[in-house]
């Protein structure tokens, strides 16, 4: 069983290589390097797809909002009007919607 799951894991990492690789052929880097940067850049950049998906979802559920005036990039904050609630979903006794 472990095997399996050290296959599965690396053939993900074979995956974000070659994804990497793909989008740019003349990279080229050592052990380190595609460790420290290539996998590095491409976690981040499915964070970046992950967060914005988790604050679309909490902007639509009403736990947070969004603030923007002119000339600013647009911020996120909790929405102070469902405070109680949240927290009682942080204590685990609800649920996200």
């Amino acid at each position: 069983m472990a095997s399996e799951s050290v296959r599965e894991t690396t053939a993900e990492v074979e995956r974000e290589i070659l994804g990497y690789l793909s989008l740019r052929p003349g990279a080229q880097d050592t052990q380190l390097g595609i460790t420290e940067w290539w996998l590095l850049e491409q976690m981040i950049e499915h964070s970046m797809t992950e967060v914005e998906e988790a604050i679309s979802h909490l902007v639509a559920s009403g736990f947070v909002v969004r603030f923007q005036t002119e000339g600013t990039d647009v911020r996120y904050g909790i929405n102070r009007e469902r405070l109680v609630e949240i927290r009682d979903l942080l204590a685990g006794n609800r649920e996200l919607p």
